[in-house]
């Protein structure tokens, strides 16, 4: 009998106290906080729906913090620029200098037409 194999009767449990908690506090979700149409459902829910119902209850209260950030990033992101500017003493970077207008005898003409595209009806309704 021995192929290798444990036998059936011999078990492994190598679950840490971590672990432990974290199940049992994923199988006991007070459910005071959660919406009404789910706290019907939480006893029949699987141990994986809850999870993802923790998750989305967590993502949901980060919504605000992850706001937050995005307005502090992109504040110190403005500040950064100024501050740049302001060193450069020369103003905005991003402009182009405008050009002095030459006068020339070159002429360009674009013919915008698209009667070669009409039907005949409405090209007679655009003439008169």
């Amino acid at each position: 009998m021995s192929s290798g194999m444990p036998s059936e009767n011999f078990k492994t449990t190598n679950v840490t106290d971590t672990e432990e908690k974290v199940k049992f506090n994923i199988d006991k979700i007070e459910i005071k906080e959660l919406p009404l149409e789910k706290m019907e459902n939480i006893e029949t829910m699987s141990k994986r729906q809850r999870k993802k119902l923790i998750k989305q209850k967590q993502w949901e209260e980060q919504r605000i913090l992850r706001k937050q950030k995005r307005k502090e990033k992109r504040l110190k992101r403005k500040m950064e620029r100024q501050s740049q500017l302001e060193s450069n003493g020369e103003g905005s970077v991003r402009k182009h200098m405008r050009r002095d207008i030459v006068p020339s005898a070159l002429r360009l003409i674009i013919d915008c037409s698209f009667d070669n595209l009409m039907e005949l009806k409405r090209l007679s309704e655009t003439l008169g």
